[in-house]
């Protein structure tokens, strides 16, 4: 049985080897040589992200849009949902969302498609535009919706943008639910935001989480004690 997979791999491998050498024209004209599946969709990609370090963002939605077609060939389901999920991540990035869209909703397994949809909505998230984030999340399945919704609110509080987040999880359920709460406190925490993760886990009031609250004090106690910010540990007290 001739083996006609490797040699496409191989091609790959080298348009990778070329884009990280920044040689867009001879990883151009290396994918061009490879027959639709995982190893064009994968040298594909890496143009892209080529072109986005080099500032031309419509030229990376171009090689991305060919990539996602060369991904739909790809015969395995699980290769082909997580193919597609890390191109519309990039097509994210590369600001091309109608695209982005497009890929996701041509990803047939849920978590893939799911955890997609966390990456899209994260990009129009950061931008300001939370009604498209919203929109985006919508897309996701009934058992991965909050939990999208808080892992954007989470990407939001450690880039900074706690208020964002919280005006996110708002929009999107009337309140801050306890969930995504804990998820923006953790992303402050870990952004540094001491103060504004103590705010955060003070909102939660059900009874329920009384035992989680105590737990996120004492973490906050003890990042606080790394700090070496005594007058805030004392305010803990």
């Amino acid at each position: 049985i001739k083996d006609t997979q490797t040699p496409m791999f191989a091609l790959a491998g080298l348009a990778q080897i070329q884009a990280s050498r920044n040689d867009l024209i001879g990883a151009s004209q290396t994918s061009e040589t490879i027959r639709p599946g995982y190893a064009r969709a994968s040298a594909l990609k890496s143009l892209a992200e080529l072109s986005i370090r080099l500032g031309d963002k419509r030229a990376a939605a171009e090689y991305l849009r060919e990539a996602a077609a060369a991904a739909r060939m790809i015969s395995g389901d699980i290769a082909r949902a997580d193919t597609l999920w890390r191109i519309s991540a990039v097509q994210a990035e590369a600001e091309a969302l109608n695209d982005a869209i497009e890929t996701v909703r041509s990803i047939e397994m849920d978590f893939h498609r799911d955890a997609a949809i966390r990456e899209i909505a994260f990009a129009q998230a950061k931008t300001g535009d939370r009604t498209g984030a919203l929109a985006t999340l919508s897309l996701s399945t009934r058992e991965g919706h909050e939990g999208a919704v808080c892992n954007t609110a989470f990407l939001l509080s450690l880039s900074g943008m706690a208020r964002d987040a919280h005006l996110l999880v708002q929009e999107d359920s009337g309140q801050v639910t306890e969930s995504c709460a804990l998820s923006i406190a953790d992303g402050q925490l870990q952004a540094g935001d001491i103060v504004g993760a103590q705010a955060t886990i003070a909102s939660i009031n059900s009874p329920e989480r009384q035992a989680a609250r105590l737990q996120e004090y004492s973490r906050l106690t003890e990042a606080l004690k790394e700090t070496g910010d005594q007058d805030e540990v004392r305010k803990q007290r």
